[in-house]
């Protein structure tokens, strides 16, 4: 992992929102703004539950440092899916990403799976994408949770893809730690 600076919540809010929906106040952000940070702040909340602490970040600190880092392929074996569907049935009971993009290579996931031909093809075409030289604007966003594994939050096409196209560049990654981040990271979500 290449360490490159400690950074703020707030560019963390932003970057998940990235990944997820841009408009201006995401695609021309300040983040000395402090409006502007309170919205996207609200945002994050109504799309995943964020500052409510509902949907995907229940139990998740409120104490949490976030830094930017690039993940190397070095670190892919640390990598984790969040522990909910359809990730668990595609990784297995290690939710490790490598496995799930083994399985996605080879063809040997589970069909049956919710929604995976769907997910398969966006990863694919992101596999294509990144072997072309390009890759996605949005920082992954990881949790790391003491014991060297990083839960991926945000961005799980995105991981399992560079994975995949095993492109050896470095990935952009926020990632947030915290001594109670093992017990958001543990838990189960449908």
């Amino acid at each position: 992992m290449i360490e490159e600076r400690d950074t703020s919540e707030e560019e963390m809010v932003l970057e998940f929102l990235k990944a997820e929906c841009g408009r201006p106040l995401i695609d021309d952000a300040d983040l000395s703004n402090v409006e502007q940070n309170a919205e996207r702040a609200k945002l994050l909340d109504k799309r995943r539950g964020y500052t409510s602490r509902g949907l995907i970040f229940v139990n998740f600190p409120r104490d949490v440092r976030w830094r930017r880092s690039k993940l190397t392929s070095a670190d892919y074996e640390h990598l984790r899916y969040v522990n909910s569907s359809p990730w668990r049935p595609l990784a297995g009971p290690d939710l490790r990403v490598i496995d799930g993009a083994s399985r996605i290579s080879e063809n040997t996931f589970d069909r049956n799976i919710g929604g995976i031909e769907s997910i398969v093809s966006k990863i694919q075409t992101i596999v294509r994408s990144i072997r072309a030289g390009r890759d996605p604007d949005a920082a992954l966003i990881l949790a790391e949770i003491g014991d060297g594994r990083l839960v991926v939050l945000e961005g799980n096409h995105r991981v399992t893809a560079f994975v995949i196209a095993n492109a050896g560049r470095p990935i952009a990654s926020l990632i947030g730690s915290s001594s109670g981040m093992a017990a958001w990271a543990n838990q189960g979500w449908r």
